[in-house]
């Protein structure tokens, strides 16, 4: 009986160490997505910005979306104004990392995302991270 439960917990236990290695690997977190969000688009799905034609909750611009759609063959049937959907949104945003920020931490992945494939190496980025970084740690919200 002892055996068995041991068994079980060191299954388990293997699972989550490969659930939480995978994620490292990749560096993404459900909780930087929320919080780029959030940024972005104060968490509205329907957000545009005229001037560079962004769209959606993660503010998708057309060569952001071209970008990932090239790497990513599922998403070879989209618009880019089905970036407006939260789940196309965040399809095309792991693409788009998974393209140029694979192994890279989520402040890379936040500064990749707002300032293009070298992003991480921009000094015009870091008040981007900030922000992000803030929501995260004000638990999801902008702080006042």
């Amino acid at each position: 009986m002892k055996e068995t439960r041991l068994k079980a917990l060191l299954a388990v236990w293997a699972i989550l160490a490969l659930l939480l290695s995978a994620q490292a690997a990749f560096g993404q977190s459900e909780e930087l997505i929320r919080a780029m969000i959030v940024q972005e688009s104060d968490g509205k799905d329907s957000a545009f910005n005229r001037k560079e034609n962004a769209v959606g909750p993660l503010q998708i611009r057309p060569a952001y979306f071209k970008d990932a759609q090239e790497h990513d063959p599922s998403l070879k049937g989209l618009k880019h104004t089905d970036c407006y959907k939260r789940d196309v949104a965040i399809r095309v945003f792991k693409a788009y990392m998974d393209r140029y920020a694979k192994g890279k931490s989520d402040e890379q992945m936040a500064r990749i995302h707002n300032g293009g494939p070298s992003g991480h190496k921009k000094s015009s980025t870091d008040k981007y991270w900030r922000s992000v970084k803030a929501i995260i740690e004000n638990g999801g919200k902008k702080p006042n």
